[in-house]
């Protein structure tokens, strides 16, 4: 074997063969959302990429979101594994396919566009994934799991309209818990961090409990007692 094909011939197998990686990756989107992703030994782009999109949060977006609750299972079958905290807090499907789609291009130029994607997700993380999966919105989707997913369209509200009227009755002697609206909805330039502010003022639920007032305590206990 001559000199030029003793050095040129393991290039050439290094560039034929499909490119692994291995490791972390975590940061954040142009939109706000924070990432977190783990890549098993010997992932390739064919090997495909789970997605975990968490239930409501009113809290604001926070680093290193949680994997879901099948991490170990899907990195030990070879899946890379993706989650996002959304870029917004509350009902965040008003940009959750901005965030996914501004994720995955951070993935792609990371470690490659990966063949399939499958997305799943509990309660408004369910909705998130089938808005992934139907409207095709978020790269090359070929699969959906909601799990516990509000999908029963305008009847599934009448469940919040009732909490709603709870919740004032419960927290109407506390002024910094006052929410605008009532239950027609909230007036524009309200945001979810200004609901989840009144909540916390009312029953502590941001807070550690041993954080919570007394009175947060009972507010939190009979909110959850007429709703549960």
């Amino acid at each position: 074997m001559s000199l030029a094909v003793k050095v040129l011939l393991p290039l050439c197998l290094a560039l034929a063969a499909p490119a692994v990686f291995a490791g972390q990756l975590s940061g954040q989107t142009p939109s706000g959302a924070y990432y977190q992703v783990e890549v098993p030994d010997g992932w390739a782009p064919v090997d495909g990429l789970v997605i975990w999109n968490k239930g409501f949060d009113l809290g604001a977006p926070a680093p290193n979101p949680d994997l879901g609750p099948l991490v170990d299972l899907q990195l030990a079958e070879g899946y890379a594994v993706a989650a996002t905290s959304y870029g917004l807090g509350g009902w965040s499907l008003f940009g959750s396919s901005r965030d996914l789609n501004q994720f995955l291009t951070a993935f792609s130029t990371a470690f490659g566009t990966p063949a399939q994607i499958f997305v799943y997700g509990a309660d408004i993380g369910g909705l998130v994934a089938v808005q992934a999966g139907e409207g095709g919105l978020a790269g090359n989707v070929v699969g959906a799991l909601p799990l516990c997913a509000p999908l029963a369209g305008s009847r599934w509200w009448d469940g919040l309209v009732d909490l709603r009227l709870i919740y004032d009755a419960v927290c109407s002697a506390e002024p910094a818990a006052r929410i605008a609206g009532g239950a027609r909805g909230f007036p524009a330039g309200v945001d979810s961090s200004q609901v989840a502010a009144a909540v916390n003022a009312c029953t502590g639920v941001l807070e550690s409990p041993a954080n919570r007032s007394p009175s947060q305590q009972q507010n939190l206990a009979l909110i959850t007692s007429l709703t549960t």
